[in-house]
C-alpha cells in the first residue's frame, strides 16, 4: 500500500510512520510541500499515486489563535483550507483520506460523553477551524470517496521533530516536578480522555485495514480525567516522584487543585469533552498507555 503522511515531523506523524513501516510511505512535512497551496499539493500527490493520504498536520496553538489575528488566520489556513485541498486531491486520485480532529469541536455543556453524531458547537477559534476542516472532508467526500475524520483528545507521546513541536503533558509535568515541590492543576472541569499517540496510530492502521465505512470516528484511550487527575497519574507512575508523602525513595510533590477560573487563558475550553466511541471497540485505558509511555521514556534514558 502506498501512503502519504502529511505532518510527518509532528508528534503523531512519527508514530504513524512507525505503524505503517511495512508499507510504501511518503513522509512529508511543510518543507516538502505546502498543503495550503492547492496546485502544489495536487502535483505532489499525483506523482506519488497514493492509496491513502493521512493528514497529521495541524495548527494547535489554542490560545495564540484566540489572541492573535495572524495566528487565527494560520489556524483556519492549516485546519480548514489545507484540509479542503487534501480532500479534493484524495477524491480525484481515488485515495482514502484520514484526517484528525478534536474534542474542542464540542462546547462541553452536556454531562454525558459526546458521540460521533452529537452536534458540534466549538467555543474557540481553534475549535471552529477544526470543525470547518471536518465539514470540508465530509462535503467533498460525500458518498463517492472513502474518508475517515478521527476525533481525538489530549495526545501524548514523544516530542515531534519539527521546530515548533511542543512537549506533551506527561513530560511537562515531570519537568515542572524537577523544579518545584508543589504544583497546581485544574480539578473539577475540563474533563477529557488522554490518548497515547502510539495507540492512535495503530488504531488508524486497523481502521484502514478493516475498511470501515466512511465517516466520523472517535478514537481515544478509554477513561477520562481532569488535568489534576492526569498530573497525579503521571507523577505516581514515574520512577522519581510521588504524590503520597508516605512513599519512600521518591521526591514528594504536593498537588494543589485549582479552578479553571484561577488560570485565565484567552481561549475558552469545554468543561466536559469526553468522546464516546460508538462505532468501534474501545482502546485500552489511558492509564495503561501512560505507563507504557513513561516506561519507554525511562528505557530510552538508560
Amino acid at each position: 500500500m502506498r501512503i502519504i503522511i502529511f505532518g510527518a515531523n509532528g508528534l503523531l506523524g512519527g508514530y504513524l510512520i512507525n505503524a505503517f513501516r511495512e508499507d510504501d510511505v511518503f513522509a512529508w512535512d511543510r518543507e516538502d510541500v505546502d498543503i495550503t497551496d492547492s496546485a502544489a499539493v495536487a502535483e505532489q500527490c499525483e506523482n506519488a499515486a497514493p492509496d491513502v493520504i493521512i493528514n497529521a498536520a495541524a495548527y494547535n496553538a489554542v490560545d495564540e489563535a484566540e489572541r492573535n489575528a495572524k495566528a487565527s488566520q494560520l489556524a483556519f489556513s492549516l485546519n480548514s483550507k489545507a484540509v479542503f485541498n487534501l480532500a479534493n486531491v484524495a477524491k480525484s486520485l481515488g485515495a482514502t483520506l484520514v484526517h484528525f480532529s478534536t474534542d474542542y469541536v464540542f462546547d462541553g455543556k452536556q454531562e454525558k460523553s459526546y458521540t460521533e453524531d452529537d452536534e458540534p458547537n466549538p467555543l474557540s477559534v481553534y475549535g471552529r477551524s477544526k470543525r470547518e476542516g471536518e465539514q470540508a472532508v465530509v462535503r467533498v467526500g460525500g458518498q463517492s470517496s472513502r474518508y475517515y475524520v478521527i476525533r481525538t483528545s489530549r495526545l501524548f507521546g514523544k516530542t515531534g521533530r519539527n521546530e515548533n513541536a511542543k512537549r506533551t503533558f506527561p513530560d511537562l509535568v515531570l519537568e515542572r516536578a524537577s523544579e518545584a515541590d508543589s504544583l497546581s492543576f485544574i480539578e473539577g472541569s475540563e474533563i477529557a480522555s488522554p490518548t497515547y499517540a502510539e495507540d492512535l496510530a495503530e488504531a488508524v492502521k486497523t481502521l484502514i485495514a478493516e475498511e470501515h465505512p466512511s465517516g466520523i470516528y472517535h478514537r481515544t484511550n478509554d477513561g477520562a480525567c481532569s488535568w489534576y487527575e492526569y498530573a497525579k497519574a503521571v507523577l505516581d507512575a514515574s520512577k522519581e516522584y510521588t504524590t503520597d508523602e508516605r512513599v519512600k525513595g521518591k521526591k514528594y510533590i504536593e498537588l494543589v487543585p485549582a479552578a479553571a477560573a484561577d488560570i485565565p487563558r484567552p481561549a475558552p475550553r469545554p468543561k466536559f469533552s469526553v468522546l464516546a466511541t460508538t462505532k468501534l471497540p474501545l482502546l485500552r485505558s489511558w492509564r495503561e498507555g501512560l505507563l507504557e509511555y513513561l516506561t519507554s521514556q525511562e528505557r530510552d534514558r538508560l
